[in-house]
């Protein structure tokens, strides 16, 4: 499984380019947005991910729990 391919510009500028923190990164994206956002995920008709997004109500911010 790939969190996102290598020519991805927002995640590859989100860890500045560091590979070995992609999968760290996004895995501290995931856990606070269950926390304290919103996580919703896209998935085809043979139930395979093709996108994720995270949200954050307004008045709420990234880690702030």
């Amino acid at each position: 499984m790939t969190l996102s391919s290598r020519s991805d510009v927002i995640a590859n500028n989100l860890v500045g380019g560091r590979e070995n923190l992609r999968e760290m990164t996004m895995a501290t994206v995931v856990r606070a947005a269950i926390v304290g956002g919103q996580l919703h995920v896209a998935m085809d008709e043979n139930a395979k991910v093709i996108g994720t997004a995270v949200w954050y109500p307004p008045g709420s911010d990234f880690l702030s729990e």
